[in-house]
């Protein structure tokens, strides 16, 4: 510990600070030295009274050692206490005013106590003392832009990037700026300077690209697209966006059949055809000219890609919110054959099995999924429904959902629209203002909660229900039939 603490000493500068040759050390500079290594004993103990009083009693020997008021500032900077901290941190300071380590602590604390102002005047001071750390830069752009100065706030970044060339951190500090106030030119000049440092960077390419198209300049987007595939002719975003743009000029074509071509090039990454389907699934309706199209290019991602589960499950989705439940059936299976890793579609599976009125292998099925999601409620409740002709075994799966559940608002009242629902009772105005419907999201459980209210007598609120239900998928046919709304 002596040994490390005499490195200690060295790195601060406080055995410099004693005068005297190595060998010939005074009896006042030894015990002076002494003091020292018992008061950064004290610290590594984290005895900080005996350390501030050891410290305090060097300054008393010695009112000119810098280290000695910096490690002060320090140790009063570890205990919040920061008016002493400060007037420690400006002492060593004024006793070297070129060391960075006594600039950089005395900065600290004007941040701390927010005199941002001050802390501000320390990082340009520490500009002239170590121009390349980049660190003095940041901390001073961001304490600028608090104080509402982004003009100098870009320009101190700029100054870095004269010191040490241009960088993308930097760049997108100094281009959040610019896009913060508004200033678009300066904002794409800016990723410009960045894509002229790093030519061959298309990451930096396809971030201008993407500016562009926000700010409304489709046209100076296409030209980087271009420039993109002439480095990466496979570039998913670029051959995108490019198809999307020539589409966008054909007469007679939707914006759907306008993706065949991207759905058809097999260098485009499957992740990304089918986030460019999704808008399209989530806005469908039944009947729309739309999904003969959306049924199309699901097909062909599934004769593309007749390995990968995604491909099935957004083909069993098209299908399923078309109210076609047997296709959607044969695609979900395919597709937890494939992969069953992602519980999202063995809800989807299990909401498919109820929807086809198939019980028993609704059963089945959300026992496998318990099996392999024993903390995902929803597996318990379907099993629940599918057991619901014996209320016992149900109730049993019921409350072990509840426990999985805890005080999930959300979940909790979907157990209880399932509980309610297998007990066949009767429920009364006030049970039924207790159930929170606003939480719930799913077609079942609304289906469920209509045919509490049809039992009540309420069919107001029930019909209300099941149409809620036939939105998000449930068939129409059978609920209609089943609440005779037809």
């Amino acid at each position: 510990m002596k040994h490390l603490l005499a490195i200690v000493l060295f790195s601060m500068g406080i055995i410099d600070c004693i005068h005297g040759q190595p060998g010939m050390y005074q009896e006042s500079e030894i015990e002076y030295q002494t003091i020292f290594f018992e008061a950064q004993e004290a610290k590594y103990k984290g005895d900080t009274d005996k350390q501030i009083e050891l410290l305090s009693k060097l300054i008393k020997r010695d009112k000119t050692n810098a280290a000695v008021y910096a490690e002060l500032a320090r140790t009063y900077m570890a205990i919040s206490n920061l008016e002493l901290a400060q007037k420690n941190a400006k002492k060593a300071h004024q006793l070297d005013p070129n060391k960075e380590w006594y600039l950089l602590t005395l900065a600290e604390i004007y941040e701390s106590s927010e005199q941002r102002s001050a802390a501000i005047d320390c990082y340009n001071k520490l500009k002239l003392i170590n121009p390349r750390n980049p660190t003095i830069y940041h901390k001073a752009a961001q304490l600028l832009l608090h104080e509402k100065r982004p003009e100098e706030a870009v320009a101190n970044l700029e100054k870095l990037q004269v010191e040490q060339g241009v960088d993308e951190e930097t760049s997108r500090r100094i281009f959040d700026i610019h896009k913060t106030t508004g200033d678009r030119k300066k904002a794409v000049s800016t990723l410009q300077n960045l894509i002229a440092a790093y030519p061959d960077n298309v990451r930096y390419m396809g971030n201008l690209a993407s500016y562009f198209m926000e700010i409304g300049e489709p046209e100076n987007a296409k030209d980087i697209y271009e420039q993109i595939l002439m480095l990466d002719p496979n570039h998913s975003k670029a051959n995108i966006a490019l198809v999307k743009k020539s589409s966008s000029k054909s007469e007679g074509s939707s914006k759907l059949t306008a993706l065949i071509p991207i759905m058809e090039n097999k260098n485009l990454p499957l992740d990304d055809k089918i986030k460019e389907l999704m808008p399209y699934l989530t806005t469908m309706k039944k009947g729309d000219a739309s999904t003969e199209d959306l049924t199309l290019l699901s097909s062909k991602l599934v004769a593309l890609y007749p390995e990968e589960a995604k491909a099935y499950s957004l083909l069993g989705d098209v299908m399923f919110y078309q109210g076609k439940f047997k296709e959607s059936e044969s695609n979900y299976r395919k597709a937890i054959t494939l992969d069953d890793r992602k519980f999202s579609l063995w809800s989807q599976y299990l909401q498919n099995l109820w929807e086809l009125e198939k019980l028993a292998d609704m059963k089945n099925m959300s026992e496998e999924a318990i099996d392999l999601y024993p903390n995902k409620v929803s597996a318990f409740i379907y099993h629940a429904i599918s057991l619901a002709k014996d209320k016992s075994e149900a109730s049993s799966y019921l409350e072990e959902a509840q426990m999985v559940a805890g005080k999930n608002p959300m979940l909790s009242t979907q157990i209880s629209i399932t509980k309610n629902w297998i007990s066949n009772e009767k429920l009364s105005k006030d049970e039924l203002k207790k159930l929170n419907l606003k939480s719930i999201s799913e077609p079942l459980f609304f289906e469920l909660a209509a045919d509490l209210y049809q039992r009540a007598g309420d069919s107001n609120m029930a019909t209300q229900l099941y149409k809620q239900a036939i939105r998000l998928g449930a068939g129409e046919t059978r609920i209609n039939q089943k609440a005779g709304l037809e």
